[in-house]
C-alpha cells in the first residue's frame, strides 16, 4: 500500500523559499558504562537469545561491534542543562537575527505530559514561540519532522526561524538492544530557516513497513523497555533492510537526476562497524565518503546519531554544491533519507517536494 503525500504542483509555490540548516549540536553525558558491563549484567538473557538465531548466528557475537561503551544520563537537571546550552550554542551560529518562531520536539521516547519544545520555549521567555511534538518514527522521526517543518515554512511566511530537538534516553534495562547495537542517552538540536548560507533541504523520504511494528517496538514512557521480536528482526526485517534504504534514497536522487557515486558524503546509523560496512559494500559508496561519529565512546544514540556525524562534517568548509546525503532507521519500523546541498543562501526557490510513505 503505497500513500504519497504531496506539497503541491510546480505551480503551488511560485517563489517558494530556500529551506537550509544553518546550525547542528549535540550534547553526550558524562556518564560513562563500558559495554563489557552491560554484556555481564544482561549474560543469561543474551544467551538464550544468542540461541534462538536461525539464519544469522553470528550476530550473538558481532551485534554492536565497535561499541566500547555508552552514555547515561544521571538526572533531568543534567538533560535540561543540556537541551539550554544547546540552544545557547545554535542561535549563537545563527546568521538571522530573528527570535526562535517554532520548536519541534522528535525525541524518540516520549519525556512526559511536556514536551522539551514547551522547555525550550520557556527558557526562551519568549511570548511568541511555539512548541509541537512529532513522534513515531523513532530514529527516523528527525525525516518527517524536518519534513513538516519545510511545508510550514513554505506555506507560513511569518515563519523564519524553526528549532529541531531531540532528547533521546534510554530505560537502562533496553540498553542492549539484541542483535542490533547497544544504545546511549545523548541531545541534539538543529537550526531550520530560510535563504540563509546553509545546507538546503532538496528532499526527504520515509518508508515504512506497518507489518514489522513489533519488531522494535517504541515504548510509551522512559521508564519502560523498548519492545522488541529478535524472531522478526532476523527473518523479516534484516532481509529488507537494504532494499527498503535503496528504494528511498533511489527514489529521491532519481527527482534530482543524480545518482549514488554523485553524493559526496552519506551519514548512516552508528549501529556497528559491520552494520556500517555492509552498507557501504552493498552501495559501492567508498568508507571514505562516510561521516565519522562517536560510536565507540557513545553506541546508538537514536536520532541523535546524525547530529553527531553531521557537526564532524560540518567542522571544515565545504563550497556550495556540496552535497550530503542523511539515512536513518527507526522502531515502527521506518526507514528515512534527507539529501541536502550545501547553498550560499542566493540560489532560485526550490522545486514542489513529495513524501513517499510505503506501508
Amino acid at each position: 500500500m503505497r500513500y504519497s503525500l504531496r506539497s503541491g504542483d510546480s505551480n503551488s509555490y511560485p517563489e517558494d523559499p530556500l529551506i537550509l540548516i544553518q546550525a547542528c549540536e549535540f550534547a553526550l553525558p558524562e556518564t560513562i558504562i563500558p559495554v563489557s558491563t552491560l554484556l555481564e549484567t544482561d549474560r543469561t538473557r543474551l544467551e538464550q537469545l544468542s540461541a534462538s538465531l536461525r539464519f544469522y548466528p553470528n550476530l550473538g557475537r558481532t551485534f554492536g561491534a565497535g561499541i566500547q561503551s555508552v552514555r547515561r544520563y544521571n538526572s533531568g537537571h543534567e538533560i535540561s542543562s543540556h537541551v539550554s546550552e544547546l540552544v545557547t550554542r545554535l542561535l549563537i551560529g545563527s546568521s538571522l537575527p530573528a527570535p526562535v518562531d517554532l520548536v519541534v520536539d522528535f525525541s524518540t521516547v516520549p519525556h512526559g505530559n511536556e514536551t522539551w519544545g514547551t522547555y525550550v520555549c520557556d527558557d526562551l521567555k519568549s511570548e511568541t514561540c511555539r512548541a509541537i511534538s512529532i513522534t513515531g518514527g523513532g530514529c527516523a522521526n528527525f525525516h518527517m519532522a524536518l519534513w513538516s517543518i519545510e511545508r510550514m515554512l513554505a506555506s507560513d511566511s511569518s515563519l523564519q526561524q524553526v528549532l529541531l530537538i531531540s532528547v533521546d534516553q534510554v530505560p537502562d534495562r533496553a540498553r542492549v538492544l539484541f542483535p542490533l547495537t547497544f544504545l546511549g542517552d545523548g541531545a541534539s538540536g538543529w537550526l531550520i530557516n530560510r535563504n540563509r548560507p546553509g545546507w538546503q533541504v532538496l528532499g526527504t523520504r520515509l518508508v515504512t513497513a506497518a507489518h514489522l511494528r513489533d519488531a522494535v517496538g517504541l515504548p510509551t514512557r522512559a521508564d519502560q523497555p523498548i519492545p522488541v521480536s529478535v524472531s522478526l528482526i532476523e527473518t523479516r526485517l534484516l532481509p529488507i533492510h537494504f532494499k527498503a534504504i535503496d528504494r528511498s534514497i533511489r527514489s529521491l536522487l532519481d527527482e534530482h537526476s543524480m545518482t549514488i557515486d554523485d553524493v559526496n558524503w552519506y551519514i548512516y546509523p552508528c549501529m556497528s562497524s559491520g552494520d556500517r560496512s555492509s552498507f557501504c559494500r552493498a552501495f559501492r559508496v567508498p568508507e571514505t565518503k562516510l561521516a565519522g561519529g562517536r560510536m565507540q565512546d557513545a553506541g546508538h544514540v537514536f536520532a541523535t546519531d546524525m547530529a553527531i556525524q553531521f557537526k564532524t562534517l560540518n567542522r571544515v568548509e565545504h563550497a556550495p554544491g556540496t552535497t550530503v546525503m542523511l539515512i536513518s532507521a527507526g522502531a515502527g519500523f521506518h526507514w528515512g533519507c534527507t539529501l541536502l546541498r550545501r547553498s550560499d543562501g542566493s540560489m532560485g526557490g526550490t522545486p514542489a517536494r513529495q513524501m513517499e510513505i510505503v506501508m
